[in-house]
């Protein structure tokens, strides 16, 4: 008895979606998700900054990279 005790206390401790750091993350990439795509909304205001413009570009890739992160947390 004591030696199956001993053996479960050896085992790692597995992460669950809700553990501390791992919650905390998809509470930043559910911020992150929100704030893309309000930035997405604003395209019309960054038309002749180019540097605006290179961002802009990024942007969908970045939201389905989010998107793509918080789904394989979910899961």
């Amino acid at each position: 008895m004591c030696a199956k005790y001993l053996e479960k206390k050896r085992e790692p401790a597995k992460k669950n979606r809700n553990s501390v750091p791992i919650f905390r993350r998809r509470q930043l990439l559910k911020k992150m998700e929100s704030t893309l795509e309000e930035l997405n909304t604003l395209k019309q205001v960054s038309k002749g900054r180019e540097a605006n413009q290179e961002l802009d570009a990024l942007v969908p890739e970045l939201l389905k990279q989010v998107r793509t992160s918080l789904s394989e947390l979910e899961s």
